[in-house]
């Protein structure tokens, strides 16, 4: 099995350790992911379109919510055109 090392990220005066066996993550950490500042990853979850668990007052994205969301949105691009293309 392949062991997988924390990372610490430094973004500005913050530092951040990433963990893959965390099984939530912050509402910016799943911003990061889907490549979206924290700002916009807030807006998603007040918007319905991440999916959040809220404990308390704190927003957590959990992590299996979040792939599947992104396998779903997953539309790979067409390797050539249909037969019905082009017909009229």
């Amino acid at each position: 099995m392949c062991q997988w090392e924390p990372q610490t990220v430094q973004r500005g005066a913050r530092r951040f350790t990433l963990d893959r066996s965390s099984t939530t993550l912050s509402v910016p950490e799943a911003g990061r992911r889907l490549g979206v500042g924290r700002c916009k990853s807030y807006e998603l979850a007040r918007l319905g379109l991440l999916p959040v668990l809220r404990l308390g007052k704190k927003l957590r994205v959990p992590v299996v919510a979040l792939d599947q969301m992104m396998r779903d949105a997953y539309q790979p691009a067409s390797l050539g055109r249909s037969a019905s293309e082009g017909e009229d």
